[in-house]
């Protein structure tokens, strides 16, 4: 039984929510764009060297392996994303589009992102 007013359930429902996230401003104006044409060409291996000259001008490297492969050795302003067999599809679906947005509203430069993963 609905013991408030419309007014009043309305406001007790919104006063719980938080900011929304600064990468709203961008999505619609994303969206009604439409997607950027795709490339298909297999990517290009980066050397170590590489990654270090790309870190240190502002690149992300993502990397998938697992959470103990990271934990063991990586290269320094690397991003882990635990990536596994396991990996539930939605959670999968949510790293890729976080990933994504990250790069179209300018965080970090506007780039190529270098993702490492497993053999």
């Amino acid at each position: 039984m609905l013991t408030l007013d419309e007014d009043a359930y309305v406001g007790q429902l919104l006063a719980g929510l938080g900011a929304y996230p600064t990468y709203y401003a961008q999505m619609a104006p994303v969206n009604r764009a439409g997607p950027a044409p795709v490339d298909l060409s297999p990517p290009v291996a980066a050397d170590v060297e590489q990654l270090r000259r790309r870190l240190a001008a502002g690149e992300w490297v993502v990397d998938l392996r697992p959470g103990r492969a990271f934990a063991h050795g990586h290269a320094a302003g690397t991003v882990s994303v635990a990536w596994t067999a396991t990996s539930q599809p939605s959670l999968a679906a949510t790293i890729a589009t976080r990933l994504a947005l990250s790069r179209s509203t300018g965080s970090p430069p506007r780039s190529e992102m270098i993702i490492r993963r497993s053999p």
